[in-house]
C-alpha cells in the first residue's frame, strides 16, 4: 500500500493471494487457490484495503470483479466444465465450455467486459462486453492468439487490451465499444 505523500510503501499482509480487482472505497478483491492451474477456480475473498480479516464471498472463481456501487459484484465461476458468467452473483449471463478472465465493469457501472477463451488452458479469446439493463453481449474486435488483461478508459468509450494477434510479445490495443 502506498499514498502520495510519501515514496514508501507497506506490506498489507495477504501474501498468497491474487489481486482480483480494487473498488472505488477502497476494498481489495483477493483470490487464492491450491496447486498451479485453478481449472475449478478458487475462493474469493473481500477484505478493506487497510486490513483486517479477509471474508470469504465466492467459491469457484476464474475472475471477478467489484461493482462501482461497492456492493455487488461478478464473477466467472467454474461449473461441471464449463464457465459461467454471473452478475449479480446467482445470475447467470453468459457460459462457455472454455473460460473467462478478466473481468472489468465500466466505470459508471452499466456494463461488464471480459475475455473469453474458447479453449481451456489456451490463452486465445477475445473481448465481449454484456450490457447489464439489457443482458445484450456485444463482441469486440478480432480473434486475439493471446489475450490477458484488460481495462476501461475512464470515459468508457474504450477498452484497453493487452493481447497479440500472431504470438509475438503482446502489446496495448484499443477497442471502441461500438467496433
Amino acid at each position: 500500500l502506498t499514498n502520495g505523500v510519501s515514496p514508501e510503501s507497506r506490506d498489507i499482509g495477504f501474501s498468497g493471494y491474487g489481486l482480483a480487482d480494487v473498488s472505488r472505497k477502497g476494498e481489495l478483491l483477493l483470490s487464492i487457490a491450491g496447486g498451479t492451474m485453478p481449472i475449478g477456480g478458487s475462493d474469493l475473498y473481500r477484505v478493506p484495503m487497510n486490513g483486517g480479516d479477509p471474508t470469504r464471498a465466492e467459491r469457484n472463481a476464474m475472475s471477478g470483479a467489484l461493482h462501482p456501487d461497492g456492493a455487488s459484484h461478478a464473477i466467472a465461476r467454474s461449473v461441471d466444465g464449463a464457465n459461467i458468467l454471473e452478475f449479480p452473483a446467482g445470475r447467470e449471463r453468459n457460459r462457455t465450455t472454455g473460460w473467462i478472465s478478466d473481468l472489468s465493469f465500466s466505470p459508471d457501472g452499466a456494463a461488464l467486459a471480459f475475455i473469453e477463451h474458447p479453449f481451456r488452458h489456451d490463452d486465445r479469446g477475445f473481448v465481449q462486453t454484456l450490457d447489464l439493463a439489457s443482458g445484450k453481449l456485444n463482441r469486440l474486435g478480432p480473434d486475439w492468439s493471446n489475450a490477458a488483461g484488460l481495462a476501461w478508459r475512464p470515459d468508457a468509450r474504450e477498452i484497453w487490451l493487452s493481447a497479440t494477434r500472431d504470438n509475438s510479445p503482446n502489446s496495448i490495443w484499443s477497442l471502441s465499444r461500438s467496433s
